[in-house]
């Protein structure tokens, strides 16, 4: 609408369409479909009065339930006190008669009443204050109207659009930029709004308006962009330039400023990105891209072609262009110079004539691949949060399954999707849980490590399941010294000194984990504690006395501590890094028996030994777990493996000592953590040559040859545990899932990039049945175990103890999606007894994410692997169906479940598929029992992966 529009005729006012008063006001407003005109008062001193006044009401409601409340206090009636206390005395009290009850009722309804005005006259004051002010263009127009050649309403109705500060505008308000308001005045397109032929109102299409901005303004752009481009393209002197970035950033601000509705901030925003943009051209325009001819066929030592590469690659960024030493200009040239000698000779090379374009952003080509590496930024890793994760860390065990990918992608990272809205409250709650963990950890702490001890029986008992789990593997402490200290703490006439309290409060926070879940579940605040206080003694500057056989056991047991808790395990590496310094500096990696230390006896030999190899499976395990380069290699070292004996013969003399070590076949305190140590070689090297980051000439035989090795040791200690079965003392279950667990992870570790590569190439077979092995190992069945203690450290554990479940669930899901979709047909000609005894693949996921189900109601904040592996396994449920329909429709006379009739139905008949029909007329391939059906998911002898 527009009061001065240019209208080159006068319309005559509609025959019939006459109005008066407000009817003709009305019919004005209502004409333009844009409601630009609607234009009223908002009142605002009368509503603010308003609000005044309501509150000034419930300000005298307030003072009276002052007063009331008042005098119930100071009330010696029983009755009133009541009243005041209990809601249906009140209400019983003013049935009854009660004038009192009856006032204090009847304020409450008011009360009800005036709030309830007061917050809807606020809220609606709030929606009038958004309200926009007229625009003036419009505003003039209407007074022009309403007032020429009279007002249109009498009385004080004429005085409505005098005060311009107490207008709003009810319709949407239009681009303000001057360019549509010098379009608004010269458009062409108007249509007469007067209908009186009397003033000249014309009305325009505010789309029309917004289209021909948008159009200019793309318009306007483009040719800034590419006008200024295309300047700099063509001209090389650097001070014309510089002019023409000089005059091509401020005419695109003054455009920003002219053609849009920007805010300054905006305009400044865009401006330096325009003018960031001619920049960058102009830095890449003046380098050019370089095309190298080069094609080494004769090299010597001093110019290899790995180095060549390097050096020309590394120096494509600098400007001008570094060449490497000894090469001739012709065989660098710019893009623009395609004259190349035929074959030019350099000393002791012969380089013939080859185009290859090289730029910063591309990678190599394939023939230095396994070559160059250091440079280009693709690692065997990845990089999280600022943080470096090997391949043989969990993240790395994931990123290559297909099922794994498209549920994250699909779901998890699309925001449109409720899963990526839940994911982030999942997040929200997770966080919240680890704020309560470490405001709990500050609470109650006492100034000496003692006031958290247990009472003495919750100790006992915590302190000995410490010693037949965790104590019976690592070999940190010597038992019958440990116990000596123990039972002098609870004696009240010695003293114990902190490490002694801080030694306790480790091993009892270990011990909890392996108690049963409720108790765990309480304890757990207190073990947290308990890590804390030990943490806080062991972390305090140190001094030299510091430097001592206790402090390493300490810090193995705060490793320990924080791993089955799963209390900042990515850090865990850190700590074991300052362990592996802290025990070399004491010379725990010296064999003290090959060195002859003096004056050291054979017990205390066996002590230093067995808390070296507790390092080093620390180490090695961290290495492992975070998947680092492992901070020591065996030739760093030569300690021995600890002596095959028992603990209680350390208090015997030296004769009775040398004569109690016990051959390997026999079991004692030391056998298990000998059996560890003779493999830490072969796993260092493993964990080296997996978690190295470059991708170097690594070949799938130096990938067996390391896999036989650790197989062998692995082979024999399996031996070693089926004779100890018949023997008098042998290892425990929880024992033997321990050994196998920390050394067949390597085993997986090694042959996962190559069983990732199996389904393409058969070569990698090997490799994929081992870590589908692996995998069901790692996952046994709760219905398997007798002691629960092994259950619990994968319900409450960290690091390999709840990696190793998820790598072995993940690749099992994939592995069953590969069959199932790959496998469909070979089921046609299979005999039903063959299949019937076959394990079902899926109840190992299924356990799975019952246990990660198990985890979060423990408290544990990683809820990730629960909705993954849920949603991997109604995947495979939906392959099923897609199989089982598929299968249907394969059977004479038996149209699929989707067809309506037996005469749409178009069977295909299968030589040799009686026992597949005959399993469908015994229903063993109903939907009903689709579900139990154990055949779909083959494993073990009968072609497991075909």
């Amino acid at each position: 609408m527009d009061g001065s529009a240019n209208l080159g005729v006068h319309a005559s006012p509609r025959p019939g369409c006459a109005k008066e008063g407000f009817a003709n006001v009305a019919q004005w407003i209502a004409l333009d479909c844009d409601g630009e005109a609607f234009i009223y008062r908002k009142f605002g001193e009368l509503a603010a009065r308003n609000l005044l006044y309501l509150q000034c009401e419930l300000l005298d409601l307030e003072k009276q339930f002052n007063d009331s409340d008042g005098n119930d206090v100071r009330s010696d009636d029983m009755n009133s006190k009541d009243a005041a206390r209990t809601w249906e005395t009140l209400i019983q009290r003013c049935k009854s008669g009660n004038q009192e009850a009856q006032a204090r009722i009847e304020m409450i309804v008011r009360l009800r009443a005036k709030l309830k005005e007061y917050y809807e006259a606020l809220l609606l004051q709030e929606k009038v204050m958004i309200l926009k002010r007229p625009n003036k263009r419009v505003l003039d127009t209407y007074r022009n109207w309403f007032m020429k050649p009279y007002p249109t309403l009498g009385g004080k109705a004429k005085t409505a659009l005098d005060d311009s500060d107490d207008l709003v505008h009810l319709g949407p308000l239009s681009e303000a930029n001057i360019l549509s308001a010098i379009l608004r005045r010269y458009w062409p397109a108007h249509e007469e709004l007067s209908r009186d032929g009397v003033h000249r109102i014309g009305r325009f299409s505010e789309n029309s308006i917004s289209n021909a901005v948008a159009i200019i303004n793309i318009f306007s752009a483009s040719v800034l962009l590419i006008g200024s481009i295309t300047g700099l393209y063509f001209v090389s002197t650097n001070g014309v330039k510089l002019g023409l970035i000089a005059i091509f950033t401020p005419a695109f601000a003054l455009s920003i400023g002219l053609m849009t509705n920007a805010r300054q901030t905006e305009i400044f925003a865009a401006t330096a990105a325009y003018a960031a943009v001619l920049v960058v051209f102009n830095e890449r325009h003046g380098y050019r891209e370089v095309i190298f001819y080069v094609k080494l066929t004769l090299m010597d030592e001093d110019f290899s072609l790995p180095r060549f590469s390097r050096l020309i690659l590394f120096k494509l960024n600098l400007n001008p262009l570094v060449l490497p030493k000894g090469l001739p200009p012709p065989y660098v040239q710019t893009a623009h110079q395609r004259s190349i000698p035929e074959h030019t000779k350099v000393p002791g090379q012969l380089v013939e004539n080859r185009t290859e374009t090289i730029t910063t952003s591309k990678r190599p080509s394939s023939s230095l691949d396994d070559n160059v590496c250091s440079w280009r930024g693709a690692l065997k890793g990845i990089f999280v949060k600022d943080r470096y994760f090997g391949q043989s860390n969990w993240m790395n065990f994931r990123s290559p399954f297909s099922a794994v990918k498209r549920v994250v992608v699909k779901h998890e990272f699309d925001p449109t999707t409720e899963v990526y809205k839940l994911t982030h409250k999942c997040k929200a709650a997770s966080r919240e849980i680890k704020a309560q963990d470490k405001i709990a950890l500050h609470m109650h702490l006492a100034s000496h490590p003692s006031d958290h001890v247990p009472p003495r029986e919750m100790a006992d008992k915590l302190v000995q399941s410490y010693m037949q789990t965790f104590g019976s593997i690592y070999r940190i402490l010597h038992i019958p010294k440990f116990q000596e200290e123990y039972e002098s703490y609870w004696n009240p006439q010695t003293s114990s000194q902190a490490h002694v309290v801080a030694k306790m409060l480790l091993v009892m926070a270990i011990g909890t984990v392996f108690q049963p879940r409720q108790e765990a579940f309480v304890l757990r605040s207190s073990a947290l504690q308990w890590i804390y206080v030990a943490h806080t003694w062991v972390t305090t500057p140190f001094d030299k006395c510091r430097l001592s056989v206790e402090v390493i056991q300490l810090q193995c047991l705060l490793v320990f501590a924080r791993l089955v808790h799963d209390v900042d395990g990515d850090l865990l590496r850190l700590t074991a890094a300052s362990l592996l310094q802290t025990a070399m500096h004491i010379g725990l990696h010296i064999d003290a028996e090959i060195n002859a230390f003096p004056n050291i006896s054979p017990q205390e030999i066996q002590l230093r030994r067995n808390l070296w190899a507790t390092v080093l499976e620390i180490v090695v395990q961290m290495s492992v777990d975070s998947g680092g380069i492992p901070l020591i290699r065996a030739a760093d070292y030569d300690c021995k493996p600890p002596l095959n004996i028992d603990d209680m013969e350390f208090k015997h003399d030296m004769d009775r000592f040398v004569s109690s070590i016990q051959p390997t076949d026999v079991f004692t305190d030391s056998s298990l953590q000998v059996m560890l140590t003779q493999s830490i070689p072969v796993r260092l090297q493993i964990a080296a040559f997996v978690n190295d980051f470059r991708y170097s000439s690594s070949t799938y035989e130096q990938t067996m040859a390391l896999s036989e090795e650790l197989s062998q040791i692995c082979a024999s200690n399996t031996a070693t545990f089926q004779s100890l079965k018949t023997s008098s003392r042998s290892p425990s279950e929880f024992q033997t899932y321990m050994m196998e667990l920390l050394t067949h992870q390597y085993l997986f570790a090694l042959h996962f990039p190559y069983a990732t590569k199996a389904k393409t190439d058969h070569r990698y077979y090997y490799s994929r049945k081992i870590c589908l092995d692996i995998a069901r190992l790692f996952l046994p069945s709760c219905s398997q175990m007798t002691d629960y203690a092994y259950t619990n450290l994968r319900l409450w554990g960290g690091g390999i103890f709840r990696a190793a479940p998820l790598q072995a669930a993940t690749f099992i899901a994939d592995e069953m999606i590969y069959q199932i979709e790959t496998d469909t047909s070979s089921l046609f000609t299979r005999e039903k007894t063959l299949l019937d005894g076959k394990k079902d693949l899926r109840r190992y996921v299924e356990e799975y994410i019952e246990s990660t189900m198990d985890r979060m109601k423990l408290g544990h904040t990683n809820f990730r692997p629960y909705p993954v592996e849920e949603k991997i396994l109604e995947t495979i449920k939906d392959r099923l169906m897609i199989a089982h329909g598929v299968l249907r429709g394969c059977i004479p006379h038996t149209p699929p479940e989707n067809e309506p009739s037996d005469s749409e139905a178009q069977p295909c008949v299968i030589n040799g598929a009686g026992s597949l029909q005959d399993a469908i007329r015994d229903n063993s391939l109903g939907a009903d029992n689709l579900a139990n059906m154990e055949w779909w998911f083959l494993s073990g002898d009968v072609d497991t992966f075909a």
